[in-house]
Parts: C-alpha cells; sequence; structure tokens
C-alpha cells in the first residue's frame, strides 16, 4: 500500500532539540523545574493528539462503503493532524525515555541521585474519542467505559442533553462533581472500577438506574433517599457494613441488588420502600430479618443465600406477592408456620440448612412447583410426607 501522506522518515527536528536540551539542563537537584518542563510539552502533544481523533472521526464519516474509498483529497486537506500526531507521539517517546534514562544516570558530582524517590509521571490526560464526537454531536449516550481512565473528563458537564453514561471497567476511585450538572441523566454505570466514595450522587436528581457493582464502596451517603425517581440499585460486590436509614425515601425503587457485601442486619426502614419488587442479600453475614420485612407487599423476588438466618419472621406472611424464595445455605433449623400465605409461591429453595421437618402448613403452597431440600438431615419417610402434601410439585432432595 502507497504511503499517500509522505510522512517523513526523520524524526521532527524541534522533537529532538527539546529532547537535548531537556537532558542538557537536567539536574537532580532541581527536579521539580524539570517536570514543569516537562508537563507542557505534554499538553502539546495531548492537543495535537485530541484533533487527530476528530479528524479520524470526520474520516468515518465521509467513508463510502470501503476503507479505500475515503476521498484521497480529504485525506490530503487533512494532512496536517495526521503530521502533528506523529510528532506529539514522537515528542512523548523522547520525553519518557528521557525520564526513565534519568533514573539510572549515577554520578560523583550528584550524591544525592541515589536517594532519589522513584515518582513516575502523571499520566497526560486523555480525551475520549468518544467524548469528541458527543461534543460536536449531541447525543443522548456517552460510552466511556474500558479506557483505564482514573477520572472523567469535565467536559462530560457540557453534555447537558446526555441521559445514558457508560464509565464501567475503569479505573475510577470517586464520581465526579459534573454529574450534577446533567438535568436529564438517567442511567449511570460506574461498574468494575476502585470506587470507594459516592458522595454528591444524591444531588443527580433524575437517575433512574445506578450500577455499581464490583467497587470499594464501605457505605452510602445519608442522603442517598433524595433520588426519588430511582428504579434499579446495583451495589453487589463492595465492602457496606450497613445501609443509611434514608434508604426508606427511596420510593421508586423497584430491584435492589446487595450480593457479596458485609451486611449484618438489614434497617427496619427497608419495609418502608413499597414499590420493591427485587431484593437480593446473597453472601452477606445477615443472622435475622427485620420484622417490617413483611410491609414489602409488593415484593416477587427475595434471595438470601449464604447468609447466617436461622430462621424467617411470622411477618413474612405479609409479603403476599412473593413468587420466588431463596433460603439456601443459611442455618435454619424451623420454617414458620405463617409461610402458608405467601400463595402465589411458586419456587422455593431451603436446600443446605439444617431442618429436619417443615410444618404441615407447606399444604396451603398449592401454587409451588419447585422445592428444594437439598443438603438438609431429613429423612426418607420425611421427605415422601412433603410430597404426599404437594403432589404438583417438584421436590429436590
Amino acid at each position: 500500500m502507497n504511503n499517500r501522506l509522505n510522512l517523513p522518515i526523520e524524526p521532527d527536528a524541534r522533537c529532538q532539540q527539546e529532547a537535548r536540551r531537556l537532558w542538557a539542563n537536567y539536574d537532580p537537584a532541581r527536579e521539580e523545574a524539570f517536570w514543569l518542563t516537562y508537563k507542557p510539552l505534554i499538553e502539546v502533544a495531548r492537543q495535537h493528539a485530541q484533533e487527530a481523533v476528530i479528524v479520524r472521526h470526520q474520516i468515518r464519516q465521509t467513508k463510502a462503503a470501503r476503507a479505500d474509498e475515503v476521498s484521497e483529497t480529504f485525506i490530503q486537506s487533512r494532512r496536517h493532524s495526521f503530521v502533528e500526531l506523529f510528532y506529539a507521539s514522537l515528542l512523548l517517546i523522547f520525553v519518557v525515555v528521557l525520564y526513565k534514562a534519568h533514573l539510572h544516570r549515577q554520578s560523583p558530582d550528584n550524591p544525592g541521585l541515589s536517594k532519589l524517590r522513584y515518582a513516575p509521571p502523571p499520566k497526560p490526560d486523555f480525551f475520549p474519542e468518544a467524548l469528541a464526537q458527543a461534543l460536536n454531536e449531541p447525543s443522548e449516550t456517552l460510552d466511556l467505559g474500558y479506557l483505564g481512565m482514573t477520572k472523567v473528563p469535565e467536559e462530560v458537564g457540557d453534555l447537558i442533553h446526555l441521559e445514558r453514561l457508560y464509565v464501567n471497567d475503569n479505573e475510577l476511585m470517586f464520581l465526579p462533581s459534573v454529574l450534577r450538572q446533567l438535568p436529564k441523566l438517567r442511567h449511570l454505570n460506574a461498574s468494575k472500577n476502585e470506587i470507594f466514595t459516592i458522595n454528591g450522587i444524591e444531588r443527580v436528581k433524575s437517575l433512574q438506574s445506578l450500577y455499581l457493582q464490583n467497587n470499594s464502596l464501605r457505605s452510602l451517603p445519608k442522603n442517598i433517599g433524595d433520588l426519588h425517581h430511582l428504579e434499579i440499585l446495583f451495589l453487589e460486590d463492595n465492602n457496606l457494613s450497613q445501609l443509611p436509614f434514608s434508604i426508606r425515601y427511596l420510593k421508586s425503587l423497584k430491584s435492589l441488588y446487595l450480593k457479596k457485601n458485609s451486611l449484618t442486619y438489614l434497617p427496619y426502614s427497608i419495609g418502608d420502600m413499597n414499590n420493591l419488587k427485587a431484593l437480593y442479600v446473597e453472601y452477606n453475614q445477615l443472622d435475622e430479618l427485620p420484622t417490617s420485612i413483611g410491609k414489602l407487599k409488593n415484593l416477587e423476588f427475595l434471595d438470601l443465600e449464604g447468609n447466617k438466618l436461622r430462621a424467617i419472621p411470622p411477618e413474612i406472611a405479609g409479603m403476599e406477592s412473593l413468587i420466588r424464595l431463596d433460603l439456601s445455605y443459611n442455618q435454619m433449623t424451623y420454617v414458620t408456620s405463617s409461610i402458608r400465605n405467601l400463595r402465589f409461591l411458586y419456587k422455593l429453595d431451603l436446600s443446605h440448612n439444617q431442618l429436619q421437618a417443615l410444618p404441615p402448613a407447606f399444604k396451603q403452597l398449592t401454587s409451588l412447583e419447585e422445592l428444594n431440600l437439598k443438603g438438609n438431615p431429613m429423612d426418607k419417610a420425611t421427605v415422601d410426607k412433603i410430597k404426599s402434601w404437594l403432589p404438583n410439585c417438584k421436590v429436590i432432595f
């Protein structure tokens, strides 16, 4: 393939000159001044790279059916941007190599050099192509996932029409304050980062779904209940030890995912979440449930697998919409007779507990289609009796 752009083989003379000047002027005793020179060069390189990203997007828009049909005239008209990116990349390489070299430069005239503390140079700001595109062409969705970002660019705050933002699978430690500048933001996916605080998220009033699984959260903001429109909240695989009392004010919440945290109890106020339909609290440290859980009359799915529960409160009878209940891998020794009121329950998992028998109240669970009793200390006669109570139910033992 011919090199239509005729890019120069030799590096830009200015890049070479800057690198030589930096090396000649480098003094270990004045390292701070050295990096004050370094930073502007990175900024110049970043600006060139940013322009090249925008040009690449323009080229994509002008493509016909195949890449080789891009107008040669168009490419030649943008030739300077590609050359600048080439020079900028070389400049970055020179500076980084220079930095590596000076770490190993030992001189008897500089005895203090061996005591220098290694501190890698700051990462240059990264301007994602998707963001450049969104700034030029307003969009409702912005995907900045899988980019290795340590912070969200402040320019995101200018996207006032943004409704869906994906910053998942990065290296973020906190959520940026610019999110509160997005009046229409409804969906935020910040999963699989290193986020340890989400203070201020309660000010993004328009949020409807929030994905924060696989982070390092130890607590939630006290005012998280201010998210009155929130319907879905993913908090799986964090380090939460408790939930704030204000969770009761999440009146629109329908699904709450708390799997793999360090919760030892659920707040009594959880019973005030009237619209909750799905509650997943698997693999925590719960040893009891609040009696208020019976107030969740619209709850359909309750998963409590892998906790330390010995029983469930009689108030569970109030959960009249429940259709699936998972209590497997707990320490339960009996099941309350009030379970008879769960007339829509079709799947019940009681496997791997300490149950030796079940109450006759199970006869009234006429909607039950699957009952898992595997891993309990029951004899065959007891299991056969349970099967006779539930002739239309698949009993697993």
